[in-house]
């Protein structure tokens, strides 16, 4: 390997018979390459017929395979290949090599170089390497695949920007550093002994294949920026837990391999509901006891959960219109939900080793077309029984016409209608008259109209009507009280109601994405309780008045609109914003203010931006937050914003005040002190609650940086802290007002008014001090 001739230190093959210092070694039909005169070396593979053959071969084709050659050291022949001259060969014939084979060889070293410079494709497989550290983007500027497999590779590092393909497989690394590649699609680290996924994988990966190693846990940063990944392989590892979140931005994900872990349960919170692309889950060998994933991957076909703990299966898998292979085999099935038996693609279903008490033996041996047909005459004569029972419903489904008293017979269970993909054009009267619906679910219909007969849904939670032609909408479907999640994505809305006419009290997520909007709906910022706001793909060129009012927003999309700034008035009013979408906007600069906000998400591809470079967007979310830190004013550096308590936090803090106060009461009694007076009991009780309000104040209003210490900023800041804690106080009133009004039945008539009016009273004064806070 001593005294190689590098290929820009040599002269044209003609003229070394020019320089002193070099000689010519003549082998087999005249192969002549270049050696040092200080320490002679002749080849073994000078004498070797099959290799002369195999390097004419490779001048035709550009592949050079040599594979079983029992190669100790990489050939110096390759590396001086275009000095090599065989007789009948002119150099103006050969093919420049772009393929390199040297599987199965003893090689322990790679030498750097740079005479190969066409070379595309390199493999090393099967050979004693066990250490690589280079930068190879001078060497191989079209090296686009390199395979490493089952070498003895302990460490790990390189830098080359052409590489889309890359096999470390079989080794013994633990991790890998400095891994730049940032045009790689696959990678392979399977049977290494890795405990989590490489840290920074590349935007553009499309397959990981992670089988055979010890990670134990899978993190939402591990794959946060892998947006076009279609496959990823898991299986024969440790991995006990997933965070939630970690697979929500995969929307391409086609394949997810899980296989023969320890995992114990399985969501719909891990894996997310936008998922369309996911053809193949598979979740055997595991230890599962809770699988719950059925919303968002309609278009799953492959479904593997067998050799686990799972108990029920749950109705919602009807859902999975395309599912064609279900194995759920060596569990602890006591029986199968009737709905299995409506999935029309479903062709092979795996049920052995179950206690399938309910269904006989031989219907489980008949194949997946008879289990089927039982399973739907098993759902009619419960449908019959119910209706023989019911006399309401009896006369509803007579006044019906046969397809909706199919569809509720099919698709209405307990409190929830889901009837998606049947091409209803309108909703029938006889789903208003179902008043215990809690959710209703006609996605992917061609409904035109929601119609006013919604009012009679009072106790709608949530209501979806994505994927269909809506233009027009009720105002009374925003005025249920208790609807928490509306969807209507997808539609045809252009205008929605003022704010006078909207009452959405309790509403958490609304969907407003890909429809024809032109400007933030108006009653927006009134959802006092709004956390998720998603409205991608509209016409929007401003979202300003979303920043009038303060919000407890946690995620707002407003990518793929016509947006083209963004105020810093974004950080004041949604201190809780967690994860912004601002792709394929108009946007050519970004507030510098986004830097100290917490997103653990911002995306902002798409927009033509001369401020952040392309490196930096690619690096992800981290990356660009700390750019845009760096690039604000030193003399502008905001003060830091408290989250507001939503309510599960109120309640909390409630909650641990009055336990602290009832445990400081038990104290008092049980210590016989009876000279202590309730007076001082309600004065200690005055100065623990004067405790805890300093503390939420404390917790709102922090210390300001020293740009910020004048006493008037300080004031308004301290003013804005205490109408915030007054204001919660009220909204912990109101609550336990109303639902004393709800369900207190021993109030008599005259106790209610004098309730009603406190009640009153109470929201004329929370009105005016968010008209305050919106003043700051």
């Amino acid at each position: 390997m001593k005294n190689r001739v590098p290929l820009r230190e040599q002269k044209p093959f003609g003229h070394l018979q020019q320089k002193q210092d070099i000689k010519e070694e003549k082998g087999p039909a005249n192969f002549v390459v270049p050696v040092q005169t200080t320490n002679k070396r002749k080849s073994n593979l000078l004498n070797n017929k099959a290799f002369i053959a195999a390097i004419k071969k490779a001048w035709q084709t550009g592949n050079l395979a040599l594979v079983h050659y029992d190669l100790q050291d990489f050939p110096d022949e390759i590396i001086n290949i275009d000095t090599i001259n065989l007789e009948g060969e002119e150099w103006w014939q050969k093919c420049p090599l772009t393929k390199l084979d040297l599987t199965n060889n003893s090689i322990q070293e790679i030498p750097l170089y740079d005479t190969l410079q066409d070379l595309q494709v390199l493999r090393l497989g099967n050979n004693k390497i066990s250490r690589f550290h280079f930068d190879l983007t001078q060497q191989f500027l079209n090296l686009k695949s390199l395979t490493l497999q089952n070498n003895q590779l302990v460490e790990f590092s390189c830098r080359l920007d052409s590489i889309v393909e890359l096999n470390l497989a079989d080794n013994k690394l633990t991790g890998i550093d400095n891994l730049y590649f940032p045009n790689l699609e696959l990678l392979d680290i399977s049977n290494n002994q890795f405990q989590q996924l490489p840290s920074y994988l590349p935007p553009l990966i499309k397959k990981i294949c992670a089988i055979g190693n010890k990670i134990q846990t899978i993190k939402q940063l591990d794959l946060i920026e892998c947006k076009k990944l279609e496959d990823i392989q898991l299986s024969k590892n440790l991995i006990t837990f997933i965070e939630e979140g970690s697979f929500h931005n995969l929307i391409q994900l086609k394949i997810l391999d899980l296989k023969e872990n320890k995992l114990k349960y399985f969501t719909q919170e891990l894996l997310g509901i936008n998922h369309e692309c996911l053809d193949s889950i598979q979740l055997s060998f595991n230890q599962l006891e809770v699988y719950n994933c059925y919303e968002g991957i309609q278009n799953l076909s492959v479904l593997l959960l067998n050799n686990n703990k799972i108990k029920e299966l749950h109705q919602e898998i009807i859902n999975l219109k395309n599912l064609k292979t279900l194995d759920i085999s060596n569990n602890d099935l006591g029986d199968l939900p009737s709905q299995l038996g409506f999935l029309t693609q479903l062709v092979r279903i795996q049920l052995e080793g179950n206690p399938l008490k309910c269904i006989r033996s031989n219907i489980r041996s008949a194949g997946a077309l008879q289990l089927k047909k039982y399973l739907q005459q098993r759902t009619e004569d419960a449908a019959k029984l119910e209706i023989q029972a019911d006399p309401k419903l009896k006369q509803q489904l007579y006044q019906t016409n046969n397809i909706w008293e199919e569809y509720l017979r099919n698709f209405l269970h307990k409190d929830e209608l889901a009837i998606r993909q049947k091409n209803i054009n309108q909703i029938d009267n006889c789903v208003f008259r179902l008043t215990n619906l809690i959710i209703i679910d006609f996605s992917q219909n061609n409904i035109e109209v929601i119609p006013d007969q919604i009012q009679q849904l009072q106790n709608l939670k949530k209501v979806s009507f994505n994927e269909n032609k809506i233009s027009k909408i009720s105002l009374y479907l925003f005025n249920l009280r208790d609807l928490v999640e509306l969807e209507l994505r997808q539609n045809k809305i252009q205008q929605l109601p003022s704010k006078e006419q909207v009452y959405l009290p309790n509403l958490i997520h609304l969907d407003l994405g890909k429809n024809q909007l032109q400007q933030i709906p108006k009653f927006i910022p009134d959802l006092l309780k709004l956390r998720r706001l998603l409205l991608a793909y509209n016409q929007i060129d401003s979202i300003q008045s979303l920043l009038q009012k303060e919000s407890i927003i946690e995620v707002l999309d407003i990518s793929s609109n016509s947006i083209d700034q963004l105020s810093d008035d974004i950080y004041f009013k949604m201190p809780n914003l967690q994860h912004l979408n601002l792709q394929n906007n108009n946007m050519r600069t970004f507030p510098t203010i986004l830097g100290f906000m917490s997103l653990k998400t911002l995306q902002i591809d798409g927009n033509p931006t001369k401020l952040i470079s392309r490196q930096i967007i690619d690096k992800g979310t981290v990356h660009i937050l700390d750019y845009l830190a760096k690039k604000h004013p030193l003399n502008q550096i905001p003060p830091k914003i408290q989250p507001i308590l939503v309510d599960d936090q109120i309640q909390d803090n409630q909650s641990q005040m009055s336990q602290q106060l009832n445990t400081k009461q038990r104290q008092i009694n049980q210590s016989g002190k009876s000279s202590i007076s309730s007076q001082m009991l309600v004065e200690e009780t005055r100065q623990q609650r004067q405790q805890y309000q300093q503390y939420q104040q404390q917790q709102i209003i922090q210390e300001q940086p020293q740009q910020f210490q004048s006493q008037q900023q300080q004031q308004q800041y301290a003013d804005v802290g205490q109408l915030r804690i007054e204001l919660q106080n009220l909204d912990f009133q109101i609550r336990q007002l109303e639902r004393e009004l709800n369900e207190n039945f021993s109030l008599n008539k005259f106790q209610i008014q004098e309730k009603r009016k406190y009640l009153q009273s109470i929201m004329l004064q929370r009105s005016a001090i968010i008209q305050q806070i919106n003043g700051y």
